[in-house]
């Protein structure tokens, strides 16, 4: 496997690894609290399955003010 094509994904909500498509869970490791789990994340947001927006280029109409 070549390192040069590893490009590492993940949410830019929890910023964890990506979990696309389902709620990232984690457990809680306290012995205090006991060993819940809780939602860490609802919803993944990363470029896999966030389709990036397209950038509109500002007419130049509009930058005449400034």
């Amino acid at each position: 496997m070549s390192q040069l094509n590893y490009k590492p994904n993940s949410c830019r909500n929890c910023g964890h690894p990506s979990h696309c498509g389902y709620p990232l869970w984690l457990e809680n490791k306290n012995y205090q609290d006991g060993w819940d789990t809780y939602c860490a994340c609802k919803k993944c947001r990363c470029d896999v399955c966030t389709p990036p927006t397209p950038k509109t280029d500002i007419p130049t109409s509009m930058l005449n003010g400034l």
